[in-house]
């Protein structure tokens, strides 16, 4: 008779270390001290969860969701002026203000800096006039210049 209680008892802790292997599998949380029944309910709680799960589709963003996601993603880069009128900047002011998106930051110059991606762009697509001589068909400059637009800061992305 002692055997077989030993047997039930052998069982029953078999049943219960298999239970707690699948209740971590599962994530569920208990105590030590907890009771198999307890423990059994909490485990068929989770299973239900995430049949539930599987069985859920993934949420589709929209597009306007989408590209604001993309346009605040964060890149790390690096900014250098290069301006020759406004040398002694050690920042700029860059903001992009729409119906979706509302950013504005004063950025450092010369140094690595994680910023969100329409900064970037708005950054990216400023300019500056330059002067540039003129050459005459013979390739000798003519003293003369003409206007360009050029980058007003270099973007280095990283």
């Amino acid at each position: 008779m002692a055997t077989s209680k030993n047997n039930q008892d052998e069982a029953r802790e078999k049943e219960m270390r298999e239970l707690k292997a699948e209740a971590d599998e599962l994530g569920v949380e208990y105590t030590n001290r907890i009771g198999f029944e307890n423990l059994e309910k909490k485990v068929k709680e989770a299973r239900k969860e995430r049949e539930k799960l599987k069985l859920k589709k993934p949420k589709k963003l929209s597009d306007k969701e989408v590209a604001k996601l993309k346009a605040t993603s964060l890149s790390k880069v690096r900014i250098v002026n290069l301006d020759k009128d406004n040398t002694g900047a050690t920042t700029v002011f860059a903001g992009v203000h729409n119906m979706h998106i509302d950013l504005a930051r004063v950025i450092p110059l010369n140094m690595d800096i994680a910023l969100e991606e329409a900064l970037i762009r708005d950054i990216e697509n400023r300019k500056m006039l330059v002067g540039e001589p003129v050459i005459d068909k013979r390739g000798e400059k003519t003293g003369n210049f003409k206007m360009v637009e050029a980058p007003m800061y270099a973007v280095k992305r990283y």
